[in-house]
């Protein structure tokens, strides 16, 4: 299997909010789409975030359990939400 990805930032002054990530049971990729010129009261940020779920994720479809998809997510927001 061969796999390309890119991803780049919104505008050159901000970081990447993306997250783009393949195992040999799925392929993950987060668009971080935060809001330019928002405030937000969280220290984490857009792209902490998409880090975290986005590897939450990627764990989750790697450990080669017999779980879909959907219970694979629900744990990955669980464990991000428990590192907020």
């Amino acid at each position: 299997m061969h796999v390309a990805m890119a991803t780049s930032p919104a505008t050159p002054e901000h970081s990447n909010e993306d997250f783009t990530a393949a195992t040999t049971r799925g392929a993950v990729l987060l668009d971080g789409a935060g809001l330019s010129g928002t405030v937000s009261r969280c220290s984490h940020g857009v792209a902490w975030y998409t880090r975290q779920l986005g590897s939450a994720l990627l764990a989750g479809l790697a450990e080669g359990s017999d779980q879909e998809l959907p219970a694979i997510l629900a744990e990955a927001i669980s464990r991000t939400a428990a590192l907020h």
